[in-house]
């Protein structure tokens, strides 16, 4: 006889597993229009939170000290949720190209 907490678990480890590889394999801006869509916070919130993180990023990347990213990493962890969203959202500010590289890249 199974255990009902054991078929439980199982149950809702392969509901996670499901739900993992349809987040992998789907459309990513797809997914990230939905996850924006369900996040609980304002238009005002969002914008300043991304001001503060442009902040806050391109004061590392300016700053060219050693060590920064290392004080950066010590208060948000990459084992915690905030952390890991702040080191995305550094990511994708390191992949943006500032305004005199894009309008290199523009074609005329």
């Amino acid at each position: 006889m199974t255990d009902p907490a054991i078929a439980g678990f199982h149950s809702t480890l392969a509901n996670q597993e499901a739900a993992i590889d349809a987040a992998f394999l789907a459309d990513k801006i797809i997914l990230i229009k939905q996850l924006t869509d369900e996040a609980a916070i304002s238009s005002e919130q969002r914008l300043n939170i991304q001001k503060r993180a442009v902040t806050l990023i391109d004061f590392i990347h300016d700053s060219g000290q050693p060590g920064l990213m290392d004080q950066f990493l010590t208060e948000y962890g990459l084992s915690t949720n905030a952390g890991i969203v702040l080191m995305c959202l550094v990511d994708a500010r390191l992949r943006a190209p500032d305004a005199a590289t894009m309008d290199d890249q523009t074609p005329t």
